[in-house]
């Protein structure tokens, strides 16, 4: 009976989600559940009754007279014929994003590390050819993880590029893995603001320590804590964006539609619906950090200046309590 309960789901996932289509849905899963107990009652196998079953009531246009949907069918043609993708594709497609989010962070860090060998042969080397073969290496490596990372996804292009519909199992998965990844996007993402805004303390270490080398190296170390930082908060953002664009698949006036929003009920976020809000809410961390470090290398009162966080954290607080509403 559970498949043809699912079934029934995706007959009606690309419907719009109106008390009327709801009662046809309850409808027709009534007469689809006496069928199915008529011919069970009848020593029919089970296998075969959910087979006789859906290919007697399984066609939604020739039951729209009964059902009193013949209209509803004739405006939504266009939403009724989008492109289903199955459960394992999607499955597939998180699996092959993932690795693609992967490359693009690591080429990314690729490229903010790619000046290290020029440092580093400053130091250890006379010959500039090494540190420059180096610099090319790390671009060209650069290169090839980001053209590896958007050749993995041209196979998928039709999921953003098509209209296209997705099951309630599929939602569920999506919605489990999303409240799944919740607490690491919040680690990795403080992580790798942590890195990037801490990028200077090798540096104040090694000129307390007063050796030469290390202090020659410092920069080296500014670098790989920033390309470090901005490899988590590309993983961590790419990440929790594929699981935001999947959950939107289905439009949110569809039976489909209406998954989503249920399966989100877990996972509420804050929004903002002053665009002037808004805007300046999206850049507020980023616009904190460069304030911060503009202040401390201005100044630099590392002690002091690091009341900036407490005060932005009180006032982000406010701004979240006063505009914001959970969604």
């Amino acid at each position: 009976m559970e498949t043809i309960k699912n079934y029934l789901e995706t007959m009606f996932r690309n419907l719009p989600d109106t008390d009327q289509v709801r009662k046809a849905k309850s409808e027709l899963l009534q007469m689809m559940e006496d069928k199915f107990s008529e011919l069970r009652n009848n020593g029919i196998s089970e296998n075969e009754a959910v087979g006789t079953v859906i290919s007697e009531f399984g066609n939604l246009e020739e039951l729209a007279e009964d059902l009193g949907l013949e209209t509803v069918l004739n405006e939504n043609k266009d939403s009724i014929n989008k492109r289903s993708i199955a459960f394992d594709e999607i499955k597939n497609y998180i699996e092959e994003k993932q690795s693609s989010i992967i490359l693009r962070a690591i080429s990314v860090a690729c490229f903010i590390l790619c000046v290290t060998p020029l440092i580093i042969q400053d130091i250890f080397w006379d010959k500039y050819v090494i540190g420059l073969s180096l610099m090319f290496a790390l671009i060209g490596a650069g290169i090839v993880l980001s053209i590896l990372s958007s050749n993995k996804m041209d196979e998928w292009k039709y999921i953003t590029d098509e209209p296209c519909s997705i099951s309630q199992d599929s939602i569920n998965y999506i919605a489990e893995g999303k409240r799944n990844f919740k607490k690491k996007y919040n680690v990795l993402h403080a992580i790798g603001v942590l890195l990037c805004v801490l990028c200077f303390i090798p540096a104040v270490i090694f000129d307390d320590l007063g050796i030469k080398v290390l202090e020659d190296l410092s920069p080296v170390f500014l670098f790989v804590f920033v390309a470090t930082g901005v490899a988590l908060l590309i993983y961590s953002g790419k990440k929790r964006k594929m699981y935001e664009m999947l959950m939107s698949i289905n439009s949110e006036k569809t039976i489909g539609g209406s998954y989503s929003k249920a399966a989100s009920k877990k996972d509420s976020e804050v929004t903002y619906n002053n665009k002037v809000v808004k805007a300046i809410m999206d850049v507020y961390w980023l616009t904190i950090t460069c304030i911060y470090l503009a202040w401390s290398f201005s100044t630099f009162s590392w002690g002091f200046t690091w009341i900036i966080w407490p005060i932005a954290g009180v006032i982000h607080s406010m701004i979240k309590g006063i505009y914001g509403e959970e969604k």
